[in-house]
C-alpha cells in the first residue's frame, strides 16, 4: 500500500499543473503597446530596425501576420505601426505600413 500513495500524488500534481497552464495565454494579447516609427535598416529574414517616433530608441522588428501573408514589401524609410510587448521593449512586430 505504500507504493500506491506516491502514484496518487503524481497524478494529482499533473492535474493541477494542466489546469493552471492556460491562464496566462489571455494576458499577452492585452499587454501590447502600439507605436509608430520609421524603418532605419532592413535586415535579413524579414527583420527591420525601426526608430520610434515617440522615443529616441531603435528596436528590432519582424514582419507580422497579414503583411507576410500578402507579401507586402517594407523598404528603408517607410513609416510603420509597431506592436511592442510590455515585457521586452527592444523587440516588436510590424503590423501596418503607413
Amino acid at each position: 500500500m505504500g507504493t500506491l500513495v506516491p502514484t496518487q500524488l503524481k497524478t494529482a500534481n499533473c492535474q493541477t499543473e494542466k489546469s493552471t497552464a492556460g491562464t496566462n495565454a489571455d494576458m499577452s494579447k492585452s499587454d501590447l503597446i502600439e507605436l509608430t516609427g520609421k524603418v532605419e535598416e532592413v535586415l535579413p529574414g524579414s527583420m527591420y530596425r525601426v526608430k520610434l517616433d515617440d522615443m529616441q530608441s531603435v528596436i528590432t522588428c519582424y514582419t507580422g501576420g497579414k503583411l507576410k501573408q500578402h507579401k507586402i514589401k517594407i523598404i528603408l524609410g517607410d513609416k510603420v505601426k509597431v506592436e511592442v510587448s510590455a515585457y521586452d521593449l527592444t523587440k516588436g512586430r510590424v503590423t501596418y505600413r503607413l
